[in-house]
This record gives C-alpha cells, structure tokens and sequence, in this order.
C-alpha cells in the first residue's frame, strides 16, 4: 500500500501509474507465492484489468493458478452501487470501466455473469467450475 506518492489508474493514466499498478501486480504474487508455499489456499481479489492481466498471471510460479472474472451487467452494476455503504467508483464511471473489461481483457480462465447471482450463488458457481474452466496454469 503506497501512503504518498499513490498515482491512480485513471481513464488517462500515466506511465507511472501503469508502472506503481505493475508494481502492486508483483508485490500480491509474490505474496500469495508465499503463502501457497507455506500450505496455504490462496485467493487474491482485486481489479484486473487491460493489457496487464497478462502481466500480472506472468509472476505466478506456482500452479496452479486459477482466473475468475466477475462480469455483471453495467445495469446491475450500478444498482448495486446505489446500495452500497461506500462509494467504489470514485476515478472511474461504470461504463468506461466495464468497456475496458469487455473488450481489453484477455478471454482467459472463467467469465461469470453475476448480475441476477447473490454472493452464494456466485461462490457456488465458482466452486462448480474451478478446475474445469477457471484453471489457466
């Protein structure tokens, strides 16, 4: 976590900010690496997206690796915004967001269409395809 000197992913991002985004990739490998080493399960959340996915699955040694893509609807998105205690798209607007996912990201691992899921379904969803779909390495 930078505390000064964090340079945003913004729709007109800078090189610097693609290099401290690649930076923040590296860093959560390497520590998964870690604990999966340790006999760890591991799971790492964040937003992926564009030409450095690639570059970020690139870091991980260890396999396998599995890559899951949440992918409701921009409709669905914004509903469920609305209903938030906390406002997580503050640099960005959904729709240039979703845009950048849809038709940058590689078509990698699994794509889930979580707009009518509740997070039960969507865990279970998950589960039920991990190894068959969602496994990249």
């Amino acid at each position: 976590m930078i505390v000064k000197g964090n340079i945003d992913m913004t729709p007109d991002y800078s090189q610097s900010a693609v290099e401290q985004l690649k930076l923040r990739y590296k860093m959560a490998a390497k520590v998964a690496e870690m604990y999966y080493n340790a006999g760890f399960s591991v799971v790492i959340q964040d937003t992926y997206l564009g030409k450095e996915v690639i570059s970020f699955l690139n870091e991980f040694e260890s396999k396998p690796v599995y890559f899951i893509t949440l992918n409701p609807s921009v409709e669905s998105i914004i509903n469920r915004e609305q209903k938030r205690n906390k406002t997580g798209y503050t640099t960005w607007q959904v729709e240039p967001l979703y845009e950048v996912l849809i038709n940058e990201n590689p078509k990698i691992g699994l794509w889930i269409d979580s707009s009518t899921m509740s997070p039960e379904e969507t865990v279970s969803w998950i589960m039920k395809c991990l190894k068959t779909e969602a496994r990249i390495k």
